[in-house]
């Protein structure tokens, strides 16, 4: 795990080592255990490490191979000792337990064919300095970030977009159709790429193909891997039976989890009491019951849920407090400059402390449930569009009944439940008409997974650990992709095979809590003055922006009738103010 820049002046000059040396420095956080960079006239690379894998001298990057093969590798391949294997059985040799010599090593043999080999998280610049021919890649999910932005005649990429900011032709110009989403609806990062004008994130499941032209100049294109887009986008369904899939879904989650705690240091997961946190954790346990996992969680939160997983598993288990309105504050305009946005939410906030007190008890590896609400339908909209679904292929008996069962178990969805009923018989709205797959894939590639996982990476390298996704395991994810939709929903309950897959090792209680569950999402309760003060930037924010349509433009109104509203406003204005943004 680490950070990554490059640098390549695309007609060919030679660089400026001054720009890359401040790429470099801009995401020194990202990794403390060892830094290089290296410069080829026209080209430079340059990587932070943070050690995860290998003995204390391997993974050094930049690495090199017969001065001719150049190469910065940011994220974990989890089957790097299979892929080793592979590579010795062609008489290729490998001389350390480093994954990133690996990957290196596999794209000096193979090239860009069979990537799908890789189970793992990762983006790379691999530069072949004799053709002349730079790739440029991340995983075909984005779990690892990757930017680029074109600026003063160079094409410049990094882990995070604070690597450009010192560019003379840099500007802090902001997409203003990005803006009016975030405030309408709270989504940022769609498809992964930041609020910037001037940067974009590089496409998952494609690779930039960089080569010189005759007259010395870069030319740049982008390929896509229809072998990676293949595994994501277009499964065929599996003809498994609900036994059989929840057989060989717990096999490839137990397997997903194995690889995943490999490394150097202890292992951590937060725990909300909800079943994807509850379900590695018993997994876990199952699976290496000498080990103690240290699990984290906030004392505000440890209700029925979590002292019942606490009462049934032995763990190492830490509680922290609630912060108090000015660490809340403090931390909430940190993690605004460390993920260069406005943050959507409070429970960013509650997630980040999480990983600030996991390091300061050494944890080095997270465990995370990303990827769980998307892959297996665990948000409430997916119920919405799963009766839609039925109700356009006529299943209309089926639908009833999940109507009436989802009604009956979910005081959350029961209001939905009576209104679909009540007009059933007609037409579903257009939106609840967006089919069930296309609604996941907007939630897998598009909205919501790609700003949890940009957070997740953020809070995660700041603070000197790997987070690590075991639900978006390549197979497993595959997997989840494959099932029929009644796999997933089946009578008001969500996730439904995940239960099935944790029944033998999950309490009854947590099997059977059906209500999203996360961190604590409220601000810590303020005094008279700290209420002004947030009141003050939401009246600011109102009075320099009247283009932006609110439900009502009174500050006291907003923060009582649209909180959640008035939260994105407060954070929003605080973002303009740390990098002293005109939003027009």
């Amino acid at each position: 795990m680490c950070g990554i820049t490059g640098l390549i002046h695309l007609s060919g000059l030679s660089i400026d080592p001054s720009l890359l040396l401040g790429m470099h420095q801009a995401i020194k956080h990202r990794g403390r255990d060892d830094q290089g960079i290296f410069i080829d006239r026209d080209i430079g690379l340059s990587n932070r490490r943070l050690r995860i894998i290998g003995e204390k001298n391997e993974g050094r990057q930049p690495m090199h191979f017969k001065e001719r093969y150049h190469f910065v590798f940011n994220g974990t391949l989890y089957n790097y000792k299979a892929l080793a294997e592979k590579l010795k059985a062609k008489n290729i040799p490998v001389h350390t337990t480093s994954d990133t010599e690996i990957a290196f090593t596999w794209l000096i043999h193979f090239g860009l064919i069979n990537l799908s080999d890789w189970e793992g998280m990762y983006s790379f610049i691999f530069y072949d300095s004799r053709d002349k021919v730079i790739w440029i890649r991340r995983d075909a999910i984005g779990i690892k970030p990757l930017y680029y932005a074109l600026l003063n005649g160079y094409l410049a990429v990094a882990s995070e977009t604070k690597a450009f900011f010192h560019f003379p032709d840099w500007s802090y110009e902001v997409d203003d159709e990005k803006i009016n989403l975030f405030l309408t609806t709270g989504e940022r990062e769609i498809k992964g790429d930041p609020f910037w004008k001037k940067a974009k994130a590089v496409p998952v499941g494609c690779t930039f193909i960089i080569n010189y032209q005759c007259n010395r100049h870069f030319h740049l294109t982008i390929a896509a891997d229809k072998m990676v887009k293949s595994d994501l986008f277009d499964l065929p369904l599996k003809p498994l039976s609900f036994k059989e899939a929840t057989i060989q879904g717990r096999l490839l989650f137990e397997n997903a989890l194995n690889t995943q705690i490999i490394g150097n240091g202890p292992v951590g997961l937060s725990l909300s009491g909800g079943l994807d946190s509850a379900l590695i954790l018993s997994f876990l346990k199952y699976l290496h019951p000498q080990k103690i996992p240290v699990v984290i969680s906030y004392s505000e939160i440890e209700n029925k849920e979590i002292n019942v997983l606490k009462n049934h598993f032995s763990a190492d288990y830490y509680s922290i407090p609630v912060p108090s309105w000015e660490e809340f504050q403090q931390t909430h305009e940190e993690i605004i400059s460390l993920s260069e946005g406005p943050l959507p939410g409070p429970n960013v906030v509650y997630h980040f402390n999480i990983y600030t007190f996991a390091q300061n008890i050494g944890i080095k590896i997270m465990l995370s449930g990303q990827g769980a609400d998307e892959l297996f339908m665990g948000y409430p909209g997916f119920v919405k569009s799963y009766w839609a679904e039925l109700y356009t292929g006529k299943k209309y008996k089926k639908l009833i009944s999940e109507v009436l069962w989802t009604s009956f178990l979910r005081k959350d969805l029961y209001p939905y439940g009576l209104r679909f009923l009540k007009r059933w018989q007609k037409e579903p709205s257009s939106s609840a008409s967006v089919p069930l797959n296309l609604n996941r894939d907007n939630t897998l590639f598009n909205s919501n997974l790609p700003y949890l996982l940009h957070a997740e990476d953020r809070h995660s390298l700041a603070n000197h650990i790997e987070a690590r996704v075991p639900f978006l395991d390549h197979q497993f994810q595959a997997f989840a992709r494959r099932l029929p939709t009644d796999y997933a929903i089946h009578q008001g309950k969500q996730k439904w095979i995940l239960r099935a897959i944790g029944k033998d090792l999950l309490p009854e209680s947590t099997l059977h809590y059906y209500t999203k569950k996360g961190f604590p999402a409220k601000m810590p309760e303020s005094n008279q003055r700290e209420k002004s003060a947030f009141l003050s930037d939401i009246k600011e924010f109102i009075s320099q922006n009247s283009h932006f349509f609110l439900p009502n433009r009174d500050p006291s109104k907003l923060f009582h009738q649209y909180p959640a509203l008035a939260w994105r406003i407060n954070s929003l204005q605080k973002w303009l103010k740390i990098y002293n943004i005109q939003a027009t």
